[in-house]
């Protein structure tokens, strides 16, 4: 008797058992049958989509709402998960959707580094680009890997750094920025026409090789060279100083310029070198961004050596506030500021403390001509005018490739975590499945069990 009731307590266990299993999957299976049958099928689609296949996410969201007939408020829902930065394409298809109401979230596994490349185009007859190049955050990888500057044809600069700087005059094909798996990509800038440069001095040897060192270059020179204080020579077709013809004007004793007309020029936007004894000019204080100090001596036979500026008599300056040191003169406890400029208005100021630099040219080394040269064309581009290129008003407003992990975040709105429905709807599937083998396990254990006992 004992055994019986012993055999019928574990039929019952059994028995509710099953019906518990068979109640839990049935629960299941309707929570499923419950959810969007499009959303299901976008999900398993969509989540885990690499860096090729999101180019089709876009289309893939407009043909599932069309099928459906659904409007913006219940189209279904889209996931992914990436391990790169997407293709520019893709990252535009997806922002389309977004834009068009398509409701989207998307995992950040890239580990990108937030890279940006620009390239602006240097004001010289030469030509070439600045590159400048940055790296946001760094790459999860111990140690980092250089960030690198290449062109079409190879490598044009590297380092272990977050930032490179470099002036190229001949780049091939497009330039590109990259750090580990991270490229950004920039395209070149056409240069402007570039307007003529007036020279403003007194006769004498650094005004004649002043412009014979920008005349070499490219730079096409107007000028006054003042004789006495009521002669002075033409050079070229010197006109009122205005922006529509004159990129920058060149300053280089005292006595031959207004500060008025200065002061014009550069708040429409034109550049203003400043250099020699023009620093003497009390007139011209109040658009010199720098104090200028005692004068520094020039080191002899320093023009015969590798740092040849030495070997020039030189102001020593102070900048003012928020004036930038472009070059210093001297090492050590010598080092003093050379070349300052400012920013005014539209406008750039730029100062030389140098004098007589026509000595750098004419008693340096075989070098001295060529370093010359390029020394006095590099002041005048640091700081002269081009008109801004006429920009497409129905322009990209998006960082695009240059900034490709900007550009991605911008489009695509800050990362998010992976779907909870989407990484769990297999997992839901095994679990019923489970069950439902509980729920026969049972039955057959409780019929067994009644048949041992002579039950029907």
């Amino acid at each position: 008797m004992m055994e019986t009731h012993t055999r019928r307590a574990v039929e019952l266990v059994l028995r509710v058992v099953a019906l518990a299993a068979l109640a839990t999957s049935v629960g299941i299976f309707w929570r499923e049958s419950a959810m969007p049958t499009a959303s299901a099928a976008v999900i398993s689609r969509a989540a885990f989509l690499d860096t090729t296949g999101l180019t089709t996410v876009g289309e893939l969201a407009r043909e599932l709402a069309r099928e459906s007939n659904a409007t913006s408020a219940s189209w279904p829902r889209l996931f992914a998960d990436i391990g790169s930065v997407p293709a520019l394409a893709a990252r535009r298809a997806m922002s389309a959707a977004v834009a068009a109401g398509v409701p989207f979230t998307w995992h950040d596994g890239t580990n990108a580094s937030g890279i940006a490349l620009s390239a602006e185009a240097i004001l010289d007859p030469n030509g070439g680009v600045l590159l400048r190049s940055s790296v946001g955050s760094s790459l999860m990888i111990h140690p980092a890997p250089a960030l690198v500057l290449h062109d079409a044809v190879g490598v044009l600069d590297s380092g272990m750094t977050d930032m490179l700087a470099l002036r190229a005059t001949r780049i091939a094909g497009r330039p590109t920025a990259s750090r580990g798996a991270s490229r950004a990509y920039v395209e070149l800038p056409s240069l402007p026409a570039l307007r003529h440069v007036l020279l403003l001095a007194r006769a004498g040897w650094e005004a004649k090789f002043v412009v014979a060192a920008l005349e070499e270059r490219g730079w096409t020179i107007d000028g006054l060279l003042q004789l006495s204080p009521t002669t002075s020579v033409r050079i070229g077709t010197p006109s009122t100083l205005d922006t529509s013809r004159f990129a920058a004007v060149v300053v280089l004793d005292s006595g031959v310029a207004r500060v008025a007309a200065l002061t014009r020029f550069v708040k429409q936007g034109g550049g203003v070198v400043l250099a020699g004894d023009a620093l003497r000019d009390a007139s011209l204080t109040s658009i010199v961004p720098a104090i200028v100090n005692e004068p520094r001596s020039a080191v002899p036979g320093a023009l015969l050596t590798a740092v040849p500026r030495d070997g020039l008599a030189m102001w020593r300056l102070t900048p003012r506030a928020r004036a930038i040191v472009l070059q210093y003169d001297g090492s050590g406890a010598r080092r003093t500021p050379a070349v300052v400029v400012q920013r005014r208005g539209a406008g750039r100021v730029v100062v030389s403390g140098y004098w007589d630099t026509w000595r750098w040219r004419m008693e340096g080394d075989d070098d001295g001509i060529v370093a010359h040269r390029a020394w006095w064309s590099a002041l005048v581009s640091d700081v002269a005018f081009a008109p801004r290129a006429n920009r497409d008003k129905f322009a990209t407003v998006w960082p695009g490739d240059a900034a490709p992990y900007a550009d991605l975040v911008a489009r695509w709105g800050t990362s998010g975590a992976l779907p909870f429905v989407a990484s769990s709807t297999e997992h839901t599937q095994s679990r019923r499945w489970l069950l439902y083998v509980f729920a026969v396990i049972a039955l057959l254990g409780e019929w067994r069990s009644r048949r041992l006992r002579g039950a029907p």
